[in-house]
C-alpha cells in the first residue's frame, strides 16, 4: 500500500494483533451531508488473493502459499468488513494464482467472485499479473466488471474523493496477442532494459533497474495522459485522489523487481497535481513505507503485503485484510 498525504490532514494506522488493520484519514473536505457518525466512507481492501483449488506450496521464489485456506482468508475479509459495515470494496489484483491448472481458471474465478458476492456491496477490482496468467484481458474485464477495452478507470465514492484505478500491465508481454502495438513495446523494452535471455531473470541489474522483467509492466503513454486528466479534473472539482494499482510505484517499498516499469513518471504527474493524498499498491507481499518531502507535502508509501494483506502467504485463520474510513474530524 502506498499513501500520499498533504500536510493539511492526519493519518493514523492502527493494527490489531490479529492483522486486522484500521486506516483513517482524516480532513476537513467532507460535507456536512456524511452519516451520524461523520464518516464519508468505509472501504475495505484486499490484495494477491492468490487462491487455486490445489495443495499448498510454494511461490516461484520458494515462498510458502496456502492455495485453498486463501478463499477462507478472503471469506474472513468480507465478514469483517460486514461487521464494520464498509461502503464498498477494494481488490488489488492477482485473485487467482498462476499455478491454477489453466483449463479450470473459470471456476477459481467464480469461486473467489462469490465470496466478494456476499459483501452486497460494490467491489473494485483492479488486473495483475496472476490474473494475466489465467484469462484474457478481455474476459477479465468482463467477469471484473470493468467498462471498456482498457482496464484502468476511476470512480467517485463520495463528491470530495475520487479514485483512480491503473493498469500496470497496459504495456506488457502479459496480457495482449503478440503483434499488438503495446505487445511490441514492452517487447522492444525488456529487450533494452534486460540482458538476460529469459526476461524473467534480473540478474546483472541492481536496485530498481531490476524492475524490467516479464512478469512486470507499464502504463502507456495514453494511460498517463488519462491519468494526468484525471488528476486535473479532480482538482478543478475540489476533489482529492487515491490512486490505486497492482504495481508499486516507489521504490522504498518493494524489492526491484515489483517496481512499475515507468513509476517515476507516474509519481512526477502526483507531485504535478498536488491533490493525491495517497496510493496503494499490491504485488510485493511485503509490508513497507517511506516517506518524503516534495513541495509542501509528504508522501508516505506502505506496500500491501504478506504480514497483514496477501492471503495466499497468510497461515490458516489469521486475518489479512485492511478497512480504510475517511472521516470528518475537528482536529484542525
Amino acid at each position: 500500500m502506498h499513501v500520499t498525504t498533504l500536510q493539511s490532514r492526519v493519518l493514523e494506522v492502527q493494527k490489531s494483533r490479529l492483522g486486522l488493520g484500521t486506516f483513517r484519514a482524516m480532513t476537513r473536505s467532507c460535507s456536512v451531508q456524511a452519516s451520524v457518525d461523520q464518516r464519508c466512507f468505509r472501504v475495505g481492501i484486499v490484495s494477491d488473493v492468490q487462491y487455486a483449488d490445489i495443495k499448498d506450496g510454494h511461490s516461484f521464489l520458494g515462498v510458502p502459499r496456502y492455495y485453498r485456506a486463501s478463499l477462507e482468508g478472503l471469506r474472513r475479509a468480507v465478514s469483517g468488513w460486514q461487521a464494520q459495515k464498509v461502503d464498498f470494496g477494494i481488490q488489488f489484483g492477482d485473485l487467482i494464482d498462476g499455478f491454477h491448472p489453466k483449463d479450470q481458471s473459470e471456476t477459481a474465478m467464480k469461486s473467489v467472485l462469490d465470496e466478494f458476492a456476499l459483501l452486497q456491496k460494490p467491489v473494485y477490482h483492479m488486473i495483475g499479473n496472476h490474473c494475466l496468467y489465467n484469462l484474457s484481458r478481455q474476459r477479465l474485464n468482463e467477469v471484473l466488471g470493468i467498462q471498456g477495452v482498457s482496464s484502468y478507470y476511476s470512480f467517485s465514492p463520495h463528491t470530495a474523493w475520487r479514485f483512480v484505478v491503473l493498469d500496470g500491465y497496459d504495456v506488457s508481454m502479459l496480457g495482449w496477442p503478440e503483434g499488438h502495438p503495446l505487445h511490441a513495446q514492452a517487447k522492444a523494452i525488456l529487450d533494452e532494459r534486460n540482458v538476460n535471455e529469459n526476461k524473467n531473470n534480473p540478474e546483472g541489474h541492481e536496485g530498481p533497474a531490476r524492475r524490467f522483467v516479464q512478469f512486470g509492466g507499464g502504463i502507456s503513454a495514453d494511460q498517463l495522459d488519462w491519468l494526468k486528466a484525471q488528476l486535473a479534473d479532480a482538482k478543478a472539482a475540489n476533489q482529492h485522489v487515491i490512486v490505486c494499482g497492482h504495481l508499486p510505484l516507489h521504490p522504498d517499498t518493494c524489492i526491484g523487481t515489483c517496481l512499475l516499469w515507468n513509476y517515476e513518471e507516474v509519481l512526477q504527474a502526483i507531485w504535478d497535481a498536488g491533490n493525491v493524498v495517497a496510493t496503494f499498491t499490491g504485488h510485493a507481499h511485503n509490508v513497507s513505507n517511506t516517506s518524503r518531502l516534495s513541495v509542501g507535502a509528504m508522501l508516505l508509501s506502505v506496500n500491501m503485503g504478506v504480514r497483514m494483506y496477501s492471503l495466499c502467504q497468510a497461515p490458516t485463520h489469521s486475518r489479512c485484510h485492511l478497512t480504510l474510513q475517511q472521516t470528518l474530524t475537528s482536529a484542525f
